[in-house]
């Protein structure tokens, strides 16, 4: 019986493993896909939609991020390491990229205590969908 338990626990272990192999990681060697003009499709706020952010933009290069999202379009340096991008200057704002694909990015930021989750979509993208 020991023997069926250890086989089982083997088995479930290598199932577990071979299914996350098959999550999207974000390469922090290839920032490429983050790259680009990004819209926000939705936000969370502490795990609930919220509409506060619409409107909300992001035009990100090798050197720098221009956004509206703390109220006027500003550009910022940044920093990046890993899946972190910290903003550099007078918002010091650090996000934690959640998924970079081509077409999508989330960004999770905190904000006065709040937890946020930014689903981005391509900017071109978002103009073909609403045609």
């Amino acid at each position: 019986m020991t023997n069926f338990i250890k086989s089982a626990f083997y088995i479930s272990v290598c199932i577990i493993l071979g299914t996350s192999c098959n999550e999207e990681a974000v390469d922090a060697s290839d920032y490429s896909q983050s790259y680009g003009s990004w819209v926000l499709s939705k936000a969370l706020k502490d795990g609930k939609a919220t509409r506060t952010l619409e409107g909300t933009t992001f035009e990100i290069d090798t050197a720098q991020i221009a956004t509206n999202l703390f109220g006027a379009d500003e550009s910022y340096k940044y920093k990046r390491n890993g899946s972190r991008i910290q903003l550099e200057g007078s918002s010091s704002q650090l996000f934690t990229v959640d998924k970079s694909t081509v077409d999508t990015l989330v960004l999770n930021m905190k904000r006065k205590r709040k937890l946020f989750q930014l689903l981005m979509v391509r900017e071109s993208l978002s103009a073909n969908q609403s045609e």
